[in-house]
């Protein structure tokens, strides 16, 4: 591990680099929004390097931490800091990450939780729960619009491929009842080809696909 703190650094890194898989690139610009601890010694402890490292797409032992700043300027990603007050009930180590391109636009509410263990809660405007063992866990993000017989569909695709589903969760948009975003994973990969038939469902706007994370 590169940096003093596996909650600061390590965490922050794994927290940069999940968002850049739940983005799915790297994306012009990536404003980190600092909660509580995150907020206060961000700087000292090398948090914002940790989190430009893992958007950058770095694992947590590779020296370009270190001189992540001068790395974000090669790979032409824009980055801020703002700290911003997410409220009491938030973890202190929390970070609120906005990322954009051209065309597209995701935010990423995600914690360090210790030992360098990460906790994604949020994702656009649903609350949510991301496996922590992404480096063992296959895992589709859909953004999907809601119908009666989307989940039977999606699950009988899955069985079907003869892969065993870990766990599945639907979260509605409180503003917008029709909008969903069903998160999937399983122990190991999907096929491709069942992967390809579930983004032609006509109800998807918008999946990711995170194959085994290594974080």
């Amino acid at each position: 591990m590169i940096g003093p703190s596996s909650s600061h650094t390590a965490g922050a890194l794994k927290l940069g680099l999940t968002s850049r898989h739940i983005f799915g690139s790297q994306p012009k610009q990536a404003i980190f929004n600092l909660h509580g601890s995150f907020a206060q010694v961000y700087a000292g402890h090398a948090t914002d390097r940790a989190l430009l490292g893992g958007m950058l797409g770095f694992p947590t032992d590779d020296p370009r931490i270190k001189s992540a700043f001068d790395e974000a300027k090669t790979y032409q990603l824009d980055y801020d800091f703002p700290k911003i007050n997410l409220g009491k009930e938030a973890h202190a180590n929390t970070v609120k990450i906005v990322m954009t391109d051209d065309k597209d636009q995701i935010t990423v509410i995600g914690e360090s939780i210790g030992g360098g263990m990460i906790n994604v809660s949020k994702i656009d405007q649903f609350q949510v729960r991301l496996p922590c063992s992404l480096a063992r866990t296959f895992i589709l993000i859909i953004w999907h619009n809601h119908a009666a017989d989307f989940l039977d569909r999606i699950q009988g695709y899955i069985f079907r491929s003869g892969v065993e589903l870990n766990d599945l969760q639907t979260h509605r948009n409180p503003e917008n009842i029709d909008s969903a975003l069903t998160i999937i994973s399983t122990l190991e990969a999907i096929p491709s080809d069942i992967v390809e038939t579930i983004k032609a469902q006509p109800e998807i706007f918008k999946i990711r696909v995170l194959d085994r994370i290594p974080v």
